[in-house]
């Protein structure tokens, strides 16, 4: 705090300091002056304006004192806080990055008339509207750039009192920041500001909490897992990862990311209650814009580019060679399999793939030949699908043509598949013609579905319904056509059922919908003949009754359709309405099918109800795959492309084991859900043998040590993390930790798993290689080296 009566000179353009009026613009970060750009003096720019009119936004830029012009200015959003204020009314300046707080501090006094008024002034940072730090360094040596790292734009808070006699009303509490007033007090989350900082007294060296630096408590929970991995402790915080840095990797950060992690272990291993990240999300930011904000992030996501990042910058292979894919024929799994981790180690070597890279099989069938291609991939994350939940599974009734019942099915929609591929499905599994299978959302309505488009959309569509339609021609393809049908062009026709009165109380429902087949050759007699054989399902005797005494027909526009020898037009309407005469049919005479339950939907429903382990989990990865149309496998064999079977089988577990079970879905880009279901994980003693199928696979059992947990809704929510440190269980929920009990470790919340071998090995510093020159230069010496 300091006594200010200064005076401040009146202020210019070039000062650095400009409030502007309007709507703020700005510039893309791919423009260059020159090419998509050039500055010219504002009296020109007017003038221009005068002559052939302001055709675009208007970007003014100053120029500074060094006759420099800043592009990118910094958008700082200016409050102040009197002792009796109860609402920020916040105001955006723009700001020059070279322009010193104590300056800005003095502007603000002026600008908002409180120069004589308020002697005491304090400035703090603010995020979304709340205070949290004070700054407590001269002020004359912080600015904008120094401040607000890697972002242009920010909050301040000024806050003010009459004299020194008057207590301030923000005090910092407990680590928390109080607003004290004579009618309210209201309670703001605090962090220290110093980066990667320390505090507080621990309790036991690793029991560290970090700070929430505005909604990255998806990247605390992760890090709370990842730096109590047991087999990393002594090789980051002794330092041992910085004779690994590789500073000539290209696709590295130079050991950006390695060191921010390394520094971050030793702060979380030393004699601090709590630390604040900031530089270490600063530097991540940096290296990947997405979490550069303050955005809520899945925590998945952010983990995986952790530790891609450490990877490379760790990377023991350089001079990395370019390997090519040789099909191999007559060689047994293990032999494919060696090769095939020998390969991955020519361009990726560290302390990563030494401790979280595992193997698994990949496997491809052609259904016609039945020709295998067998390969074997790397991986560090397992994600895990949760069995009997419905994120990839659609709901359908069946409308048959032959009388039977609608039945109700389930069917697994498999990814890249199209409305075709789901066509083709469903009718392998009823055998069904799929020429006359129609599939819609909202059986009434019938909103047909393009042949090329998502089969996801069927998983959050209303009312999917399968219409068996009546076939004219059995020969014949109803879907040539790869889009929907118009109105007038479809090959069949939507007959509406109106039923009223008693008919309505007897079937449920007010109106039934069934399909016809059409084409130039149907008249009106055919038309009713075939509504008629579709009515008798309902009936028990027909002998009295003719079509056109059980029904009538009109079209969807209220002209009416007689039984006669004339061709149904190309342009009639494709929906027609068939009302019947209740006065023909008795209640005695009626026949009422409820709707059946296929055993796929009775599979689903039964496995929905039933408790599921993570080795269910497991199990349900491995599953047979059918691949759709946009993702087709090319048969040497066959010499096309056609829609293989796929079946994943783990081969070779790492010692550091991440499942991240799939609890959110999307079926599109915008819509999707979160699966709550509980999936029971053991903490201790996880036997994984019977998925080391790589006989020199040394691991067997494995102990849990950390989850991250999601609380709340897609898209928001809250992570905390459950760890393991000394043999204790802690919850770290951002900047607080206690102990917990093993019960509260297994829930329906667990997201990330982070399991350990029993039988571990230590980190050891490996050397730099370069893997050019161990591999053979031609094709057949390279295959003779591995065969």
């Amino acid at each position: 705090e300091e006594e200010e009566e200064e005076k401040v000179e009146t202020l210019k353009p070039g000062d650095g300091y400009y409030r502007p009026e309007g709507e703020f613009i700005r510039f893309r970060e791919s423009a260059n002056e020159f090419e998509h750009f050039i500055w010219i003096p504002l009296g020109v720019f007017i003038w221009f304006c005068k002559w052939y009119g302001n055709r675009g936004p208007s970007l003014i830029r100053e120029s500074l004192e060094d006759g420099t012009i800043e592009r990118r200015p910094y958008y700082i959003r200016i409050a102040v806080h009197k002792p009796e204020t109860m609402k920020y009314d916040f105001q955006t300046w723009k700001i020059s990055k070279h322009y010193n707080f104590h300056l800005l501090r003095l502007t603000i006094k002026q600008e908002m008339n409180l120069k004589g008024i308020y002697k005491k002034t304090r400035m703090w940072e603010a995020y979304c509207g709340s205070p949290y730090q004070e700054f407590v360094q001269t002020l004359s040596s912080l600015t904008p750039e120094t401040i607000f790292i890697d972002k242009d734009e920010g909050e301040l808070i000024l806050e003010v009192k009459e004299d020194s006699s008057r207590p301030w009303s923000l005090e910092v509490y407990d680590g928390r920041v109080k607003t004290t007033s004579t009618t309210t007090t209201t309670t703001m989350s605090y962090r220290t500001y110093n980066e990667d900082t320390g505090s507080g007294f621990f309790e036991e060296k690793g029991v560290v909490g970090f700070s929430n630096l505005g909604n990255t408590c998806f990247m605390n929970s992760a890090l709370q897992c990842l730096t109590k991995a047991p087999q990393w402790k002594d090789y980051f915080v002794n330092k041992e990862y910085k004779k690994e840095i590789n500073i000539d990797n290209p696709i590295g950060t130079k050991g950006d990311i390695a060191e921010a992690f390394g520094n971050l272990m030793s702060h979380v291993w030393s004699e601090y209650d709590k630390v604040t990240p900031r530089k270490f999300k600063n530097t991540i930011g940096k290296r990947a814009p997405q979490f550069a904000s303050y955005h809520q992030q899945d925590s998945c996501e952010f983990l995986q580019y952790l530790v891609d990042g450490i990877h490379e910058d760790l990377n023991r292979a350089y001079n990395k060679p370019t390997i090519e894919k040789i099909e191999v024929v007559n060689e047994t799994d293990q032999t494919i399999a060696e090769r095939a981790r020998r390969e991955y180690s020519y361009r990726n070597d560290s302390i990563i793939t030494d401790k979280m890279c595992g193997q698994y099989k990949s496997i491809l069938e052609c259904p016609k030949c039945a020709k295998r291609s067998v390969t074997f991939e790397a991986f560090t994350f397992l994600p895990l699908p949760i069995p009997g939940e419905a994120n990839n599974v659609a709901t359908i009734h069946v409308c048959y043509a032959d009388g039977r019942p609608n039945e109700k099915i389930a069917l697994t929609i498999a990814p890249n598949w199209t409305i075709q591929d789901a066509r083709q499905a469903i009718a392998d599994l009823l055998h069904l013609d799929v020429h006359h299978t129609l599939l819609v959302s909202n059986g009434y309505s019938m909103t047909q579905f393009g042949e090329k488009e998502d089969a996801s959309k069927l998983i959050s569509a209303k009312d999917v319904y399968v219409y068996e339609i009546i076939p004219r021609r059995a020969t014949r393809n109803l879907f040539e056509k790869k889009e929907a049908f118009s109105t007038t062009e479809a090959p069949f026709m939507k007959v509406m059922v109106r039923l009223y009165g008693s008919l309505a109380t007897f079937f449920k429902q007010r109106d039934m919908v069934f399909c016809v087949e059409w084409d130039e050759t149907m008249t009106y007699r055919m038309l009713y003949e075939t509504c008629f054989a579709f009515l008798k399902r309902y009936l028990k005797d027909t002998s009295t009754l003719t079509p056109s005494t059980l029904f009538s027909l009109k079209s969807y526009y209220g002209k009416s359709m007689d039984e006669s020898d004339e061709v149904v037009g190309k342009a009639t309407t494709r929906t027609i309405e068939l009302t019947l005469n209740e006065s023909m049919i008795s209640p005695e005479n009626l026949v009422f099918s409820k709707e059946t339950i296929h055993t796929s939907y009775e599979r689903y429903e039964s496995s929905r109800n039933n408790d599921v382990s993570l080795l269910d989990c497991i199990a349900k990865f491995e599953e047979k795959e059918v691949l759709g149309e946009n993702d087709k496998w090319y048969c040497s064999n066959c010499k096309e492309h056609v829609c293989a079977s796929k079946t994943i089988e783990l081969w070779r577990m790492p010692e550091l084991i991440v499942f991240q079970l799939e609890r959110f879905q999307y079926t599109s880009e915008l819509t999707g859900r979160k699966i709550d279901r509980f999936v029971d994980y053991p903490i201790d003693h996880l036997d994984l043998t019977a998925y080391h199928r790589d006989a020199s696979t040394p691991f067997g059992e494995y102990d849990l040590f950390g989850v991250s947990d999601h609380f709340g809704r897609l898209g928001g929510g809250h992570y905390v993390a459950h760890v393991k440190v000394n043999d204790k269980w802690y919850l770290f929920d951002d900047s607080t930790h206690r102990v917990c009990s093993t019960k509260d470790v297994v829930s329906s919340s667990g997201y990330l798993l982070f399991y350990a071998a029993r039988s571990q090995t230590p980190c050891q510093v490996g050397q730099k290689k370069d893997y050019k020159k161990q591999i053979p230069a031609t094709k057949e010496a390279y295959q003779q080296t591995f065969f």
